[in-house]
């Protein structure tokens, strides 16, 4: 079964929009420096949740990887990346 959807959207200024999980209305906005910990609250009930990150500007790459390292470094197994401009 393929487990929720937890969002980081990486926007042009730097800094991460996370979304999922519960109220995905609910927008936080953290650091990219903060999305190992964050990551590590969201998965310590055990419920399986997928990682999907995206770039608000398609050359932020960079700071896509980034935040995909963090979410490794952080235990997750399953991540996606939207690469934008890419269907």
């Amino acid at each position: 079964a393929v487990g929720e959807p937890l969002e980081f959207l990486v926007r042009s200024d730097g800094l991460v929009e996370v979304r999922g999980v519960g109220d995905a209305r609910v927008v936080h906005l953290v650091r990219a420096q903060d999305v190992q910990a964050l990551w590590a609250r969201a998965v310590a009930d055990g419920k399986e949740i997928v990682a999907v990150v995206e770039a608000e500007d398609p050359t932020d790459y960079a700071r896509m990887i980034e935040v995909f390292d963090a979410l490794k470094a952080a235990g997750a197994e399953r991540i996606s990346m939207r690469l934008p401009g890419l269907l």
